[in-house]
């Protein structure tokens, strides 16, 4: 949980749910040209709107088409989603301190595939 909860942006949870975003298309962009000199022969992304527009940007300079993956799809928070950590812990304390309490075990407990 700890590692979904990292990747957002300022220890925001990320969204499951399509948002009204534009696509990273600069990160985009330079990916595909940090990769356009590599041997690619497939390229997957999430279901969602703004993945799949990233990885029609980065499989251009290939000449594929990307390969739509439901199981990359992000995690659903719920009433979690786009808050902060701080603010998940405000509003629902409870709750919070569970799966603190779960990523702690699970890390003392080796189960945690990021060693963090």
């Amino acid at each position: 949980m700890d590692r979904a909860c990292q990747a957002g942006s300022g220890g925001r949870l990320q969204q499951s749910k399509e948002r009204n975003r534009a696509p990273h298309t600069v990160q985009a962009e330079a990916v595909a040209q940090a990769l356009a000199g590599s041997l690619a022969v497939a390229i997957y992304t999430s279901p969602l709107e703004r993945a799949r527009t990233s990885a029609e940007v980065i499989t251009k300079p290939h000449r594929l088409e990307p390969v739509i993956e439901p199981d990359f799809r992000e995690m659903a928070f719920g009433a979690w989603e786009a808050l902060h950590r701080d603010e998940v812990a405000a509003r629902h304390l409870d709750a919070w301190a569970t799966v603190h309490c779960m990523n702690t075990l699970a890390h003392l407990d080796g189960l945690r595939e990021d060693g963090a």
